[in-house]
């Protein structure tokens, strides 16, 4: 039944791409707008980090940096390619979903008013009032930056890249990562449960559920995942 599953989502990739991005979506809302945060997550290095509003631009950039691998999987990369990326953000997300809904955290020390006012900061106001400080450990940010940076560094496809890929792929993950913190989004804890998150996401879908789909899932003649 699990392989039978898994090939389901190999030979229509498109529906379980809109689908899986709409259940999260709604999902989150949903966890935003009914569940209330019980936990503050603050520590004393967080007030030691200064906002910088010029730490919107990679945290903008953060919706590109994760639609942009998707959306070239989901055109040119192999069916095991996608399938594992794909796994390997959702399943992290679920777990999250799972935590938000029994363990409601968030932030106490957004900004309330600036002593400057220019684009960037009228860009953070912006998320200010479109994303509640709530639901925010482990930061799905950091969580689906990691994610997707391994995804890409484990598929074949990006294999022909991956001198330039890797570099700059990092370069972006950090930035994201600090971007979540320096414009008073999320806590380092929140950063740090992201980042953690990734290990056992990744051994279960690249340890556990790839090995599965090169013995028993993967018809035969079809382009398998590098490594």
């Amino acid at each position: 039944m699990t392989c039978r599953f898994i090939h389901w989502i190999g030979a229509n990739k498109r529906i379980f791409w809109f689908a899986g991005f709409a259940g999260v979506y709604i999902g989150y809302f949903l966890l935003q707008q009914f569940v209330q945060p019980q936990y503050i997550i603050h520590t004393a290095l967080d007030d030691q980090i200064p906002f910088c509003e010029w730490f919107v631009i990679p945290y903008l950039l953060w919706y590109l940096y994760i639609s942009i691998p998707l959306i070239i999987a989901f055109f040119k990369a192999s069916k095991t390619d996608f399938i594992l990326m794909s796994l390997l953000l959702f399943s992290g997300i679920a777990v999250s979903m799972a935590l938000f809904a029994l363990w409601p955290t968030m932030v106490d020390f957004r900004p309330t008013g600036f002593d400057r006012d220019n684009i960037l900061i009228d860009l953070v106001r912006m998320i200010y009032a479109a994303d509640r400080p709530t639901n925010v450990c482990p930061s799905l940010h950091c969580y689906e930056a990691l994610a997707m940076h391994i995804g890409m560094v484990r598929s074949g496809f990006f294999k022909n890249s991956r001198s330039v890929l890797r570099p700059v792929s990092v370069l972006m993950l950090g930035l994201i990562c600090l971007s979540t913190m320096f414009i008073k989004q999320h806590s380092v804890v929140d950063v740090a449960a992201g980042l953690v998150l990734a290990a056992p996401m990744y051994l279960l879908v690249y340890k556990q559920i790839m090995p599965l789909l090169v013995r028993h899932c993967v018809a035969p003649g079809e382009r398998l995942i590098d490594g």
